[in-house]
This record gives C-alpha cells, structure tokens and sequence, in this order.
C-alpha cells in the first residue's frame, strides 16, 4: 500500500513537472541571441520543442509496452503520466510551430508588396495604361466604327447597321 502511494505520488510530481515546464518553456525567449531575425529564433525554438515532443514519444512508447509487459497499477500510471508529458510537449510543439509559421507568411507578404511597389516605381512613366480607357495600350482600332477625336461612337458603325436601326 505504501510503495503505491509512493509510486503515484512520483508519477504526479513527473507530470507537475512536464506541465510547468512546458508552460514556462512557451513563455520563456530563447537563450541564443537573434540579431538577425526573429525568424531564425523562433525556427530553433520549434525546433527544440520538436525534439522534446519526441523525446516524450519514446517514453510514451515504452511505458506502452510495460503495460503490455505487466499490468500493474505503476506501470499505467507511467503510462498516464508518459501520455500527459507528450501531450504538453505536442502542444508546446504546435504553439511554436504556429508563431514560426504566422512570421514566415507575414515576411513573405511583406516582400511582395515590397516586390510590387518596387517594381511599380522602376516602371517608366510611358507604359500601361493612360487615362481613361486602353489609350496607348497597344489596342488595335475597331474596323468599321468612326471615330470622332478621342473617342468612338458606337452610335455609327458603318455598313453594319440596317437603316430601321436609327430614325432619320
């Protein structure tokens, strides 16, 4: 009786310990200093809670296959605890992964439109579009509608219309 009391109160001080540690490590900045970006900081974060995430894996694994070994009350709270351990560490893994992700798509986002509005300036004064309408956009004339300064009238097309069409 006294060796199970034990054995789950060490089993409950191991998963105290996984959940504060992973919930001080979400908080916690990087020991390594980033001057360069905040990208490279967060990507080696993931990368470690990666690596614990499955480090609590292996231990999960083998604390399933001492339950299969021997079924008894210490090994599946090891097992209980071994579950809760890889829980925290997945869901510490997925934070980060997440934040990693949300900076990648905003720099990426970031570069286009720097892309775009260099490319923008860079454009000569002379191309694309101009004023109103495709003026200048390299649009062929349409055959067979008059043109009167600037504009067409679409009013008279010529040798296309039947007479009952206007009123004279």
């Amino acid at each position: 009786m006294n060796k199970m009391i034990k054995n789950v109160n060490d089993n409950l001080k191991i998963i105290r310990e996984v959940i504060f540690n992973n919930t001080d490590d979400v908080k916690q900045q990087s020991e390594d200093v980033y001057e360069e970006s905040e990208l490279d900081k967060l990507h080696d974060d993931a990368k470690r809670a990666y690596q614990l995430y499955g480090e609590a894996q292996k231990r999960y694994e083998e604390a399933k296959k001492l339950v299969k070994g021997h079924n008894s009350k210490s090994a599946r709270s090891a097992l209980k605890a071994a579950s809760s351990a890889m829980k925290a560490t997945k869901s510490v893994y997925s934070t980060k992964y997440k934040e990693y992700s949300k900076l990648a798509q905003e720099i990426a986002e970031e570069e286009d439109r720097e892309r775009a509005a260099d490319a923008f300036a860079k454009r000569s004064r002379g191309e694309g579009l101009k004023g109103r309408g495709l003026r200048g956009a390299g649009v062929a004339p349409l055959d067979g509608v008059v043109r009167r300064g600037r504009t067409y009238n679409l009013n008279e097309i010529q040798g296309l219309a039947t007479p009952s069409a206007y009123v004279y």
